[in-house]
């Protein structure tokens, strides 16, 4: 899985984390070292990815309005998407994999037949 991948689904799970956390446990809002910290990635990484930050933004300018539990919701919906793409993908990838195999195979023999006939012809001389 790409790096960036991983990053993004790491960064996903510190939010559900982070938000999920009871707010009345604390006087200070999450922040974005926070959500780096927990996602055990640096900042400048966390920074690359600038759609998830901007959603991070939003619900952290809505925590206590009630609105944290449907967005974790949302967010862990989308973490579960993420994963599902990423196991199809990797399906794919595999099945791909095999295919170009099965080809190379059913191929070979007709590739050295045609080899032996050029040779045989004079024509790779």
């Amino acid at each position: 899985m790409p790096e960036s991948k991983r990053s993004e689904e790491k960064i996903l799970r510190a939010m559900v984390e982070l938000l999920a956390a009871p707010s009345e446990k604390t006087d200070k809002k999450p922040t974005k070292t926070d959500l780096a910290t927990q996602a055990n990635i640096s900042r400048a990484t966390l920074y690359r990815h600038r759609d998830l930050l901007d959603t991070w933004d939003r619900c952290v300018d809505r925590r206590g309005c009630g609105q944290d539990r449907a967005r974790v919701k949302e967010l862990e919906e989308l973490l579960e998407k993420e994963r599902e793409s990423r196991e199809l993908a990797e399906q794919l990838s595999e099945g791909l994999a095999n295919a170009y195999v099965e080809l190379f195979e059913q191929t070979k023999p007709t590739a050295l037949s045609i080899e032996r006939s050029r040779r045989s012809d004079g024509i790779g001389k």
